[in-house]
């Protein structure tokens, strides 16, 4: 072992290096790891969110938890993920009938219909466009799921 090997023939120093890009790639791999709640409510929050029909104006949408409330016309409920697809930031509004991220790139998808309407940065549509949710209305309550 005066030449550097272990027992079994292994350089000390390749052995170290392989310890070395495991400890710091297997963590990097965790990071890059799908988001996907398997087995979760619909909205990948984990359970339903609720809201109050009088809190969802006409045209307008409120965002709860991880979910995207919105009613495009009167009696009309419908519901997105609150999670834009592209970086994964949190939608912060929805005024004028649109959907906006504007936490991280400024992305907008039509309220109504989901569609990607401007892209990130301001630039061309071409996100994929927001899946819509289960809901269901019972009383003066909207619920997700």
């Amino acid at each position: 072992m005066a030449d550097g090997t272990a027992d079994n023939g292994v350089l000390r120093r390749t052995a170290m290096q392989g310890a070395l890009v495991a400890g710091v790639g297997i963590p990097l791999l965790a990071a890059c790891g799908s988001d996907d709640d398997s087995g979760s409510g619909s909205d990948g929050s984990g359970s339903a969110a609720s809201v109050k029909t009088s809190a969802v104006a006409v045209g307008g949408g409120v965002i709860v938890d991880k979910t995207v409330f919105v009613q495009p016309t009167e009696g009309d409920f419908k519901a997105y993920s609150a999670i834009c697809p592209h970086q994964k930031c949190t939608f912060t509004e929805v005024t004028d009938g649109r959907i906006r991220c504007g936490g991280c790139h400024g992305a907008e998808f039509d309220a109504a219909t989901g569609q990607n309407v401007v892209g990130p940065n301001g630039g061309s549509p071409n996100l994929p466009n927001l899946s819509t949710i289960d809901v269901t209305v019972s009383g003066d309550s909207v619920t997700s799921g």
